[in-house]
């Protein structure tokens, strides 16, 4: 209890699992990354030293990106998709 929670498609290098096709810039997947551990917008943007409305654009923006219209379609695309790992380095 009160551990952070460990997300499933997190690979070695920190980055979430994408669909082919999909390219998000840097700071989207960090801020992926966040909300697929389960961190507040706030959170995010404290540990980017961003503003909360700049981490709700970047969220927005990959929301469109995938298709996605909530974080659990988010999550779901996240997780089915395969690893791509030493594409993404």
């Amino acid at each position: 209890m009160g551990e952070e929670p460990e997300a499933a498609d997190i690979d070695a290098a920190g980055t979430a699992s994408l669909p082919a096709g999909v390219s998000l810039t840097p700071r989207e997947s960090q801020v992926l990354d966040g909300i697929m551990l389960g961190k507040l917008n706030k959170v995010i943007a404290s540990e980017l030293s961003i503003s909360p409305k700049t981490v709700e654009l970047h969220r927005s923006n990959l929301m469109a990106k995938l298709r996605v219209h909530n974080v659990v379609e988010l999550a779901r695309v996240v997780l089915d998709a395969p690893p791509e790992f030493e594409a993404r380095l």
